[in-house]
């Protein structure tokens, strides 16, 4: 008949569909506050990739987790670059104002492809490889992350809803 799971769960998920739309910036925040948790599970499956994309490359597990650790640390830092230009954007009035958004947009564009590139080149320097067998581990390596990315936002999503 029904899915044991889903009628064991059912009135936890009713009750915190309740709550998420009677106060849904509680649960913004919640979710908020919940995405470290999130990234405690998301870097050491992304490592894992890493650790299967280059299987023969005679390193550790705990090597591929501080190249994604080190890598996420730089895409973290260059964000609270631009989220700080924007909080001073915000802050200042008329032609200053203007010039930090338009600095923040730029560097927002040019990040948004820097970004990228950097990872490209980390893991061609990194693990030593030709640019032919780089390339194509790093379109892997993109859409793993993805599909952890998404594997892990609806458990974010559903932790934060279980737990209100």
């Amino acid at each position: 008949e029904g899915a044991p799971f889903l009628e064991r769960y059912e009135p936890r998920l009713r009750d915190a569909c309740r709550k998420i739309m009677a106060d849904q910036q509680s649960f913004g925040r919640a979710l908020w506050n919940n995405i470290p948790k999130m990234m405690f599970i998301f870097l050491p499956l992304i490592a894992a990739v890493l650790a299967l994309l280059y299987f023969r490359s005679g390193r550790y597990y705990v090597e591929h987790l501080l190249f994604v650790v080190h890598f996420h640390a730089f895409f973290f830092l260059t964000g609270i670059f631009v989220l700080l230009l924007e909080r001073l954007s915000e802050m200042t009035h008329g032609g200053l104002a203007t010039g930090i958004t338009a600095v923040e947009g730029v560097l927002g564009a040019a990040l948004t492809f820097y970004v990228p590139w950097y990872l490209l080149k980390a893991m061609r320097r990194v693990y030593a490889q030709s640019w032919w067998k780089t390339v194509p581990k790093y379109a892997l390596l993109g859409f793993a992350y993805l599909i952890c990315l998404v594997f892990t936002g609806v458990g974010l999503l559903a932790y934060t809803a279980l737990t209100l």
